[in-house]
């Protein structure tokens, strides 16, 4: 499984899961709800197939340009158990999901 917390410079989160081959994702207007149910998503019986907020068109490719020029901070489950404080203040979403975790 892996999970990518993704937030965008308008003060959007985005969590992409892939399980078992199949994609999930959904988008967050708030940090503190994606960091709820990304604690959800780490739970071993985390079924995700009946997963409500489930919206394929939030699906987003990793674009290394965007990221570079500072449109999105995209964290894997390896740096959100080690954040660096550039990744925990990056916006007001990251800091409300960090906040929250």
């Amino acid at each position: 499984m892996t999970i990518n917390v993704i937030f965008d410079n308008g003060g959007g989160t985005t969590i992409i899961a892939e399980v078992n081959g199949k994609k999930f994702a959904h988008g967050y207007d708030t940090g503190a709800q994606a960091a709820e149910d990304y604690k959800e998503m780490l739970n071993p019986d985390c079924d995700f197939d009946d997963w409500e907020g489930n919206d394929p068109d939030a699906i987003m490719e990793y674009d290394a340009e965007q990221i570079r020029n500072g449109g999105y901070l995209w964290l894997d489950k390896d740096d959100i158990a080690a954040p660096t404080k550039r990744m925990t203040e990056w916006g007001h979403n990251a800091e409300a999901f960090f906040a929250a975790l």
